[in-house]
């Protein structure tokens, strides 16, 4: 966690949830400078995202909304997220845009062999 660049910590929308996920911020807190929060829901009881970020004093990085499909298409063997407009696919392809530098690499990743015939 400390090397991290950004811990996402995703939560349901559940008031129990809110109360357990309160000691997991205590803990993790201070191992990681940026501490974000991702809630899911949507709540049985109306409970909001932003009331949950409020509650554990941490930034909301995205509501993730219900993939009804999801659970059978991992029992398949699918990869999440392999739909483009899922809303697991959506919000991770935000916080990309939001962490990425924008434009192409100026480098080769490391790891990248370079096999042109000289």
């Amino acid at each position: 966690l400390a090397e991290a660049t950004v811990t996402l910590l995703v939560v349901p929308a559940e008031v129990r949830a809110t109360a357990a996920a309160g000691r997991v911020v205590a803990a993790v807190g201070r191992l990681t400078d940026d501490l974000r929060l991702v809630v899911r829901g949507p709540s049985p009881t109306g409970l909001t995202a932003e009331v949950v970020a409020r509650e554990l004093g941490v930034p909301l990085a995205g509501d993730l909304r219900q993939e009804p499909r999801l659970a059978a298409a991992l029992d398949r063997g699918e990869p999440p997220a392999r739909r483009p407009r899922s809303p697991l696919a959506g919000f991770a392809s935000s916080l990309l845009a939001e962490l990425l530098p924008a434009g192409p690499p100026t480098h080769e990743p490391a790891g990248v062999l370079n096999l042109r015939a000289s």
